[in-house]
C-alpha cells in the first residue's frame, strides 16, 4: 500500500522527522525523496482519501479546540487511543517492521511538537518579561512627568498669584 510505503520513506528518510528539517521541507525536496511513477491509480486513490480523512480530523479538533470542550490531557489520551485501535486492526495483515514504522511515527511527532512549544513558551517569556521591563519605564517616565507637571503648575500659579498682587498695586497707585 501507498501509505506504508510512505511511512517506511519518512522513517529511513531521517529528514522528515529531524526537528530543524520539519519546516523547511521544499517541494523540490519531497519529489527528490517520492517516485510518483511507483504508484498505481489505487495507491494514489488511497493517498487521496488519507489526505482527506486527515483534513477531516483537524477541521472536528480545531472546532473542538475553539468551541473549549477539549482539556489539555484529551490529545495525549487520542493519541494512545489511535495506537492502540491500529494495533488492533492491523494485527492481522500487519508485519513487525510496519507495526514498528507506525507506532514511532506519532511518539516523534508528539516529541516534535513537545520540543517546539517549549522552545515558543521559552521565546513568550522572554518577550513578555522585556515587555514589563519597558511596561515599567513607561510608567516611571510617565509618573516623572506628571510630578514635573505639577511642580510646573505650581510655580505658575505662584507667578500668576505675584503678577496679580502686582497689578494691583499698580492699579491702586494709579488711582491716588
Amino acid at each position: 500500500m501507498a501509505s506504508a510505503k510512505l511511512r517506511r520513506r519518512t522513517v529511513t528518510d531521517d529528514k522528515f522527522l529531524a526537528v530543524e528539517k520539519t519546516r523547511t521541507i521544499k517541494p523540490a525536496d519531497f519529489k527528490s525523496h517520492l517516485k510518483f511513477s511507483e504508484f498505481s491509480q489505487a495507491d494514489f486513490i488511497e493517498l487521496l482519501c488519507l489526505m482527506e480523512a486527515e483534513l477531516q480530523a483537524k477541521d472536528i479538533l480545531l472546532k473542538a479546540i475553539l468551541s473549549g470542550e477539549v482539556g489539555t490531557a484529551l490529545p495525549l489520551s487520542n493519541l494512545l487511543n489511535d495506537f492502540e485501535c491500529q494495533i488492533v486492526s492491523n494485527e492481522k495483515h500487519a508485519t513487525e517492521e510496519d507495526e514498528e514504522v507506525w507506532l514511532g511515527e506519532p511518539s516523534a511527532h508528539l516529541t516534535h511538537v513537545v520540543a517546539y512549544h517549549q522552545v515558543v513558551t521559552e521565546q513568550m517569556q522572554t518577550i513578555v518579561n522585556s515587555l514589563q521591563k519597558q511596561h515599567q519605564q513607561v510608567l516611571k517616565h510617565l509618573s516623572e512627568e506628571k510630578h514635573r507637571h505639577a511642580v510646573d503648575r505650581a510655580q505658575g500659579d505662584d507667578v500668576t498669584y505675584m503678577l496679580e498682587k502686582e497689578r494691583e498695586k499698580l492699579q491702586h497707585q494709579i488711582e491716588v
